[in-house]
């Protein structure tokens, strides 16, 4: 007994040691300290027995995902899921989760993670599922639904800490902490921040420092300290390269981007930007490229590069509509409360298992009835698909006709401007000055003093000409589109709101409807921006490619919440001129930021 006893000791002593040589030689070569294939080869002959295999392909898997080869990732995971036990196997189904979501598949990331959750909770494995929770809450934080992200991370980051963990803690509370500050609970943030760095710093834990100076980062930029984030983030980067977490140093760029934007220090922000493309593109990481492209766009722009400021701007808009229309936080959300419900019916189901074992002739019948249910169900939703049809099919007919109403309507009220910006100034203004001249001789032939009288009828001239150029710009047909809004934004520009404009569309001819309407949207958005926005400066960007057109209209005003009723500002009578032109408009305000309206119109539809 004693001899086996010892064998047994001694087989799980070496057991240990193997394994940690396997995970060690994997992290060489994740830092690029070593060679993969020669650790391949060292591991292989290490790797014997069963258990040893798992640990080497366990391992071997994660050397793909640290390295960004998600599609190795999920193709050597599931070779070894059916190999394993179930309890063994969730910490593979948590690696093919992770790889779906650098993938941008976050459905099936999802499904994927809640299946290694659920085989932790089953067998009461909570530091293992609170590791779950947070991978989840890094999926959430990816599709910018900052609250699913903040319970789910504020939930591991509780567990973690009742049990003085020092591994996992402090990248927890970094996730918790940028998830608050998305959420401007700018204390908690602050709070869990500062706990994140601490603890990552008193462990020496690298990965932690790396997560926790990218949210101090997040942190001072939210609080307008802009040059001390820089900072953050640049220490976050240096441990990010030091160690090879790639993922990291794409997230920093993208975060240097946006500082050196609001810094307007436009070159550095063009360096960090088209690297944190080449890394993004490298990573598959395509939920990045829209912030990207869109930041990058506004870069060149300060530059003065309007045509790489085009091709970027052209690029978002072409990622936003695209991903726009996904689905996918339905999806989720329908995922999740499928995975609670599914759970509490399988506790209510295992206590009611004990009882309805004798009682098979009673499970029959549910079975027959469950099966007409689900046949009554299938028969309901087949109607359903079928009016639904129908519905979208009328709705369709609806929108063309009213979209031909709409147009009619908007060439209605212009030719109607164009009749009254006429009658003002061919006839009001033309008989003013008729009159003027006629007071004039009248005053050099009589020596009366008529000074008081011309100058009331010089004002009113003048009113009825600026009233008549608002309606429509009288030279409008003499200069192009470009020098109209430049004389426009010049004339309206004053010490309590400077406008710049910025072009390059030149002597590039643009159809008179159009025009005109561009003309008209530009005066609409610099009027709300007099308004309402309490901005000291206001761009104005024009850039034309390929007969393509995009315009923008940024403040550095107080911004408003566009959750709110924001009918009062124009939004949806603007955004309903562009759509009926065929165009697209993009709203982008938050409180205290400033608004960035950008259209999109093509010149050949």
């Amino acid at each position: 007994m004693f001899f086996l006893f010892a064998s047994f000791v001694h087989s799980q002593e070496d057991y240990k040691a193997d394994s940690t040589m396997i995970a060690q030689n994997f992290l060489k070569a994740t830092m690029g300290l070593s060679d993969i294939d020669s650790i391949k080869n060292t591991n292989r002959q290490v790797a014997q027995t069963p258990r040893l295999k798992d640990v080497y392909q366990y391992h071997l898997c994660r050397y793909f995902f640290m390295t960004s080869q998600v599609d190795s990732v999920i193709l050597y995971a599931n070779q070894a899921i059916p190999n394993v036990s179930e309890t063994e196997a969730a910490k593979y189904y948590n690696l093919v989760g992770s790889a779906f979501s650098v993938k941008g598949d976050y459905d099936v990331a999802i499904e994927q993670m809640l299946k290694a959750k659920v085989i932790y909770e089953k067998n009461g494995d909570h530091y293992k599922a609170a590791i779950i929770e947070n991978n989840l809450a890094n999926v959430f934080f990816s599709l910018k639904q900052y609250e699913s992200s903040y319970q789910y991370a504020f939930s591991a980051y509780n567990y973690l800490s009742e049990i003085n963990d020092t591994i996992y803690y402090s990248s927890v509370a970094s996730i918790a902490a940028v998830s608050a500050i998305k959420l401007d609970s700018i204390e908690q943030g602050e709070e869990l921040s500062q706990e994140a760095l601490n603890n990552a710093i008193q462990y020496n834990n690298p990965i932690g420092q790396i997560i926790a100076f990218y949210a101090k980062g997040e942190l001072l930029q939210k609080k307008d300290s802009v040059k001390e984030a820089v900072d953050m983030y640049d220490r976050s980067m240096i441990l990010s390269r030091q160690f090879g977490q790639t993922h990291y140093v794409m997230l920093n760029h993208i975060a240097l981007l946006h500082a050196y934007s609001e810094l307007q220090l436009f070159n550095e922000a063009i360096v960090s930007g088209e690297e944190a493309l080449k890394l993004s593109k490298s990573q598959n990481n395509d939920n990045t490229l829209y912030s990207i492209h869109k930041q990058l766009g506004y870069a060149y722009a300060g530059k003065g590069e309007f045509k790489k400021a085009f091709e970027n701007m052209a690029l978002a808009n072409e990622l936003y509509v695209e991903f726009a229309g996904i689905e996918s936080r339905e999806i989720i959300n329908e995922m999740m409360v499928k995975y609670e419900t599914e759970k509490k019916e399988r506790a209510l189901a295992e206590e009611q298992l004990k009882s309805l074992k004798s009682e098979q002739k009673l499970a029959n019948r549910n079975w027959w009835i469950l099966l007409l249910a689900s046949g009554v169900l299938v028969l309901a939703i087949l109607l359903y698909f079928l009016r639904r049809s129908s519905v979208n099919r009328i709705q369709r007919l609806k929108l063309v006709q009213e979209h031909k109403i709409a147009k009619a309507a908007v060439l209605g009220e212009e030719k109607e401007r164009e009749r009254v910006a006429a009658d003002l100034h061919d006839g009001v203004a033309s008989s003013l000055t008729a009159a003027k001249i006629q007071l004039e001789l009248l005053a050099s032939n009589k020596e009366i003093n008529l000074n008081e009288v011309l100058n009331q009828i010089n004002k009113t001239h003048l009113d009825v000409r600026r009233i008549s150029h608002n309606l429509m710009p009288v030279d409008f047909d003499e200069r192009n589109l470009e020098d109209t809004l430049k004389l426009y934004c010049k004339g309206n520009s004053s010490d309590k709101l400077v406008i710049h404009f910025t072009s390059n569309l030149g002597d590039k001819k643009v159809q008179a409807t159009k025009a005109k309407m561009i003309y008209r949207w530009v005066q609409e958005l610099i009027n709300n921006v007099q308004k309402h926005a309490k901005a000291r400066n206001c761009f104005v960007q024009l850039l034309m490619d390929n007969n393509k057109i995009v315009l923008s209209v940024e403040d550095d005003g107080i911004g408003f919440d566009l959750d709110d009723n924001v009918d009062g500002i124009g939004i949806v009578s603007i955004q309903k001129r562009v759509e009926n032109l065929g165009g697209e408009i993009i709203f982008e305000s938050a409180k205290d930021k400033g608004t960035l309206v950008s259209i999109y119109l093509n010149l050949t539809e």
